[in-house]
C-alpha cells in the first residue's frame, strides 16, 4: 500500500510517496538562497528532527539530520557545532532512525551574506539554516560559526533545509 501525504511547507508543496519526497511546485521570491530546498523526515521521525539522540549507556552521539541520523564522529566535531553537552535525547533504540552520512569535518560557516549553514566538506554538502529560531532549536553555537568565501560554499551540494 502506498502512502501518500501532501503538505505545505516553506511555501512549497510537497507530494510524499512511500518516503520518496517529489517537488511538486515552488514559490518565487523565496527567501533562501536559491537551489536550496527544503525536505525532510516525515511522520514519527518528525518529532526527531534537530535532535542530538544517544542510547543509553553508549556514548555515541548522533544529530537527526534529513529524516536520518548523522554520526557526530568525536567531541572535537560536536564542540565545534553545538553549545553544549544539555539537552541530548537518550532513546530506547537510536537504529529504529535509519543511517545516514555522518558529520566527520562537520562546521557551521557563512559566506559574505547573513546565510549560514552545517557544512558537511565528507559529501560536499551545505545545509541552509533557515532562520535565527531554528539555529538556536537545533542547540549549534553562534560563536562556532567561521566565514568563508562564497566560491567555497557555491561549490557545494544544498542538502536539506534546517528548519
Amino acid at each position: 500500500m502506498s502512502i501518500f501525504t501532501r503538505r505545505i511547507r516553506s511555501g512549497l508543496l510537497v507530494l510524499i510517496l512511500t518516503g520518496v519526497t517529489v517537488l511538486v511546485a515552488g514559490p518565487q521570491g523565496m527567501a533562501s538562497p536559491a537551489g536550496a530546498q527544503p525536505t525532510g523526515p516525515v511522520g514519527s521521525l518528525a518529532s526527531y528532527e534537530g535532535n542530538r539522540v544517544k542510547e543509553a549507556g553508549d556514548p555515541k552521539v548522533w544529530l537527526v539530520l534529513c529524516g536520518q541520523r548523522a554520526n557526530i564522529p568525536n567531541e572535537r566535531i560536536y564542540e565545534g557545532l553545538f553549545r553544549d553537552w544539555e539537552g541530548i535525547v537518550t532513546m530506547s533504540d537510536v537504529g529504529s532512525i535509519g543511517q545516514g552520512a555522518g558529520l566527520n569535518g562537520a562546521f557551521l560557516a557563512k559566506g559574505p551574506s547573513a546565510h549560514v549553514y552545517l557544512v558537511r566538506p565528507e559529501g560536499g554538502r551545505k545545509h541552509y539554516i533557515a532562520s535565527e529560531s531554528a539555529f538556536n532549536r537545533w542547540h549549534f553555537d553562534w560563536d562556532k560559526i567561521i566565514t568563508t568565501d562564497q566560491s567555497y560554499l557555491d561549490r557545494l551540494s544544498n542538502g536539506c533545509i534546517l528548519g
